[in-house]
């Protein structure tokens, strides 16, 4: 950056090989900035302090500026009138201007400043302006050059140097107008040696040039700023900050973030505690409908991949006699403790024998003729253990015929009774089990092949009287539900009203913008005041509060609903994790493991979820895990399939092929970052003229707190991050 020119001749080889002392390397140039921006942005905590130790340096490096450009000149005669821009950037600037309604304030534009155009601000930064590095310049310059003035830089056409001179400036102009009769208007004067041109030297031809006024024209009207707007201002630049800056700005605890952080540990244990308890109460239906195939299912095996059939009348009497008769002797053989249902069968029996066949059937492959009434027709006999008070059905099912010919399906239903005491592990107490236990041998197909399946679904209620010695009823667990869903609807209730003073806000900005400058506020700024990871939040919080009501009601013994009750806390981490791909596929992790662990041999453990998933990312045993669940509820088969197709989808065509965009794309984008001017929105031009810090004190004085911060999330302005220099 040095100017001075030396005079006379200089041997060849004491000039510079490459250019004239009047120019500097750009690279170089962008390297030591640069280099300066980090030192400085290592050494703050905001925004605000970063600009003000640039312009701390900028001012230095404008004092030593003016005395090479005019205190060390040899000439016998030295310049009132230089240039300062094009000396120091080879350029003018684009654009000098007064403020229509402040007769000592000027702006300086410049669409894309030299000292921006090799910093990449991150967009939670997006207010930093580097240029405040010139506006130091340029204020060092004009103070010490007798037109003491304060220089702010803002985002405004492109970046934006508001100039206020000192009154005595002002006075001491207008004092030389007076005096100079030469000159027809104010504005002349200025563009021969006024304050707008003895240093800055704005457009090509020297002149000012005033604001027009216009709607677009809005630099002006936010200097002079009313106390209302101020708060405004005050109140979207608090809105925004993080919950560490709320902390300095007002000196209020973050309770809300605390809240998330009891919740996440809260919820968490609840989840294991679930998971645990369910993964017992599965087990033991599993176990149960295993025992019930190995006892009344004729040759039944448990390793073979074949479904069970029989293809001959006699093979289907015998399946049918040999059900019934495990059933009726079914106390004096089983190793469990079952216990019959009476009188939910046809005619007051416990168990149901039905065929159903069409009302009329005549079918001749011979002569290709058949002759079908489509009606279906169902005829059932019951029968009667020999324990039933009465058991004249003991042996009706022996004269039972079958109609072969039109016969679609034959079912054995009945009922059986058992109890779960290995809750007792869990300091649970042990819960009665109704099983609906119901023998198809389909036959719909004709087919010659009569498909044979054992379908068991179970209820669980409280047992009557129950006694464990040595234990008391135990309440916690109860009362560790009611806290969480308390937590979880405190939580709601707060990010709730957060959105909602967001929504607030924001109409008292675009009004604002309407009222005051006539202008309207993009779609783009208006939501930048809906926090969408509020309504995650929210709908994480309404799956919490759901599912843990329905638990407390599995542990009162009134609901049954496991299923239910371990989706809806299941996919409770999902919604709140999707910004960050760790905590998803952590997210995806515990949700398998509770609501698919007690169905899936490969979801039992955690370290069994994260290796079956990782398996699927890489696209291994993907038809097993599918048709795992197959024989499951349809609840549970249907969430599986959601589970895993979703999976799949994120993780396989969206994550992976978001890595290789970042890779290909990083550079591109950088080019475009530099290249191109940063683009400011009106919301971030109109807050970054708040330069107030939040431990300022001013806060204070704030009283709407629009939003509540709970984490320290990519909407808060932290300023930590380090600027990505090219």
């Amino acid at each position: 950056m040095e100017t001075r020119f030396t005079k006379g001749k200089s041997a060849i080889l004491e000039r510079p090989l490459t250019r004239p002392k009047t120019e500097v390397s750009v690279s170089a140039f962008a390297l030591l900035f640069s280099e300066m921006v980090q030192y400085c942005q290592s050494r703050v905590y905001s925004v605000s302090e970063l600009q003000a130790r640039l312009s701390e340096m900028g001012q230095g490096v404008g004092v030593s500026l003016l005395d090479v450009l005019v205190l060390r000149e040899k000439n016998g005669k030295r310049e009132t009138k230089v240039s300062v821009w094009k000396s120091l950037f080879g350029k003018e600037a684009d654009k000098l201007e007064q403020a229509n309604d402040d007769d000592k304030t000027y702006y300086i534009i410049e669409k894309e400043p030299l000292v921006n155009l090799y910093i990449s601000v991150p967009k939670e930064n997006s207010s930093l302006n580097c240029a405040s590095f010139t506006g130091g310049v340029v204020e060092a310059i004009l103070t010490h050059s007798g037109f003491p003035a304060k220089v702010t830089v803002h985002w405004h056409k492109g970046t934006t140097l508001m100039i206020k001179f000192d009154e005595a400036v002002i006075a001491r102009d207008k004092a030389l107008e007076a005096m100079d009769e030469r000159l027809s208007s104010s504005d002349q004067y200025r563009g021969n040696g006024g304050v707008g041109d003895h240093c800055l030297h704005g457009d090509s031809h020297g002149n000012l040039q005033d604001m027009t006024g216009s709607p677009t024209d809005t630099a002006g009207r936010w200097v002079a700023a009313n106390p209302e707007e101020e708060a405004l201002r005050r109140n979207l630049k608090y809105f925004f900050m993080s919950p560490c800056d709320k902390y300095y700005a007002k000196g209020r605890k973050p309770f809300k973030l605390g809240l998330q952080m009891l919740k996440i540990v809260i919820v968490t244990v609840q989840l294991v505690l679930f998971g645990l308890s369910n993964q017992v109460v599965v087990t033991f239906k599993e176990e149960n409908t295993m025992t019930f195939k190995q006892l009344f299912l004729k040759d039944y095996d448990e390793g073979s991949d074949d479904p069970l059939a029989v293809y001959t009348q006699g093979d289907l009497y015998e399946h049918i006699f040999f059900t019934i008769d495990k059933y009726l002797v079914l106390r004096d053989t089983t190793v469990g403790r079952y216990a019959y249902v009476y009188g939910v069968g046809v005619n007051g029996s416990a168990l149901s024998l039905c065929q159903q066949y069409y009302k009329k059937g005549r079918i001749d492959p011979g002569n290709d003729t058949f002759v079908i009434d489509p009606v279906v027709v169902t005829e059932c006999v019951g029968v009667n253990p020999l324990s039933a008070p009465t058991g004249s059905l003991y042996n009706d099912y022996k004269n039972f015929t079958l109609k072969f010919h039109k016969l679609i399906n034959v079912t054995i239903q009945f009922q059986l009774k058992a109890i779960n005491i290995q809750t007792i592990i869990n300091n649970e107490i042990p819960d009665c089990y109704t099983f609906y236990i119901t023998i198809v041998l389909d036959n719909k197909a004709h087919s010659g092949k009569v498909k044979i399946r054992l379908e068991n679904q179970a209820t669980i209620k409280e047992c009557k009287y129950p006694s464990v010695s040595g234990q008391a009823e135990n309440y916690a667990r109860l009362a560790f539900d009611i806290a969480v869903a308390l937590v979880c609807m405190l939580s709601l209730v707060l990010c709730g009203r957060s959105i909602l003073r967001g929504i607030i806000l924001q109409y008292e900005f675009v009004a604002f913008f309407h009222n005051s400058l006539s202008r309207k506020v993009c779609w783009a700024d208006r939501m930048e005041f809906i926090n969408g990871w509020y309504i995650l939040l929210i709908v994480s919080d309404f799956l919490t509060i759901t599912g843990s009501i329905i638990k407390i009601g599995i542990e009162s013994k009134n609901m049954s609903s496991y299923d239910l009750c371990g989706i809806l806390l299941g996919t409770h981490p999902l919604p709140h994790l999707l910004p960050e791909v760790q905590l998803i596929y952590l997210g995806y992790c515990f949700c398998g493991w509770i609501v698919l662990g007690p169905y899936h041999v490969k979801f039992r453990t955690l370290s069994m979820v994260s290796e079956c998933l990782f398996s699927l990312i890489n696209g291994d045993d993907m038809y097993v895990t599918f048709s795992g669940l197959e024989g499951s509820s349809t609840l549970v088969w249907v969430f599986s399939q959601v589970y895993l197709y979703s999976f799949i989808s994120l993780f396989i065509y969206m994550v992976l092929s978001l890595f290789i965009a970042l890779i290909t794309g990083a550079y591109e984008t950088i080019k475009h970052q530099v290249q191109e001017p940063m683009h400011i929105t009106d919301l971030h031009a109109f807050i970054a003229e708040c330069t107030d810090m939040p431990n300022s004190g001013k806060f204070s004085r704030v009283e709407i707190s629009p939003c509540s911060i709970f984490c320290c999330c990519n909407r808060a302005m932290t300023y930590e991050d380090v600027l990505l220099v090219n």
